[in-house]
């Protein structure tokens, strides 16, 4: 019998029944209870918290954003600083690989490297208060954005995302109307686009240019 590689978990971090013991790696903060499970490619672990309150942990977490450094910050510093997130995400890409690692507050994600130790992107996927430079929040349209960062250097149409390739405005991303891509190596932070409004922001380690060293 072949058996299933992934697994979805809900886990309860305050209160709930606890149906079946499952397995807390070292990332899951302390005081979490495994609720479900079903076959799936996520794990989540969750700690339902109020919407006060989730508004008040996500003001904390704007406020000091300055205090994560991607590429730098380890694991350990963010709980310190924020407390148990209240979403926990892990996913396998494939067997015997390493899981990638989120924590959630709210509508900001910290997303740590394959090892689980440094935080590799801040991500913003959803409305909520964040502004990059004070302008650009998720739902700013691609006009602000280019104004706020700076226009590109060549724009390609129909195309995959060339990850790799900065400054370049991808459009109608694999001939899907709408779908857009842009990334800034120097400042550290790329958008993603739907029908020229920014769908999501992620801050990264600035890049140095490809023709200086680091």
């Amino acid at each position: 019998m072949k058996l299933k590689t992934s697994l979805l978990v809900a886990v309860l971090c305050a209160g709930g029944s606890l149906a079946q013991t499952p397995p807390f790696p070292d990332y899951i903060p302390q005081g979490c209870e495994y609720v479900r499970h079903a076959g799936g490619e996520f794990i989540y672990y969750t700690r339902p918290i109020g919407p006060a309150a989730q508004a008040e942990l996500e003001s904390k977490v704007i406020g000091q954003l300055a205090s994560i450094q991607p590429g730098v910050t380890d694991r350990q510093k963010v709980l310190e600083l924020f407390g148990p997130p209240p979403e926990v995400m892990a996913r396998r890409e494939r067997p015997g690989e390493s899981e990638f690692l989120t924590y959630r507050y709210g509508s900001v994600e910290f997303f740590f490297d394959p090892w689980k130790k440094l935080v590799h992107e801040i991500r913003f996927e959803k409305a909520g208060p964040y502004s990059y430079q004070g302008k650009i929040r998720v739902g700013s349209s691609l006009d602000e954005l280019l104004a706020a960062v700076g226009a590109p250097a060549k724009t390609v149409v129909g195309e995959p995302i060339h990850f790799n390739e900065d400054r370049v405005l991808f459009r109608d991303v694999e001939r899907t109307k709408g779908r857009g891509y842009i990334t800034y190596d120097a400042e550290g932070v790329r958008f993603f686009l739907l029908n020229d409004a920014v769908t999501a922001i992620y801050l990264f380690k600035p890049k140095p240019p490809a023709n200086t060293s680091p």
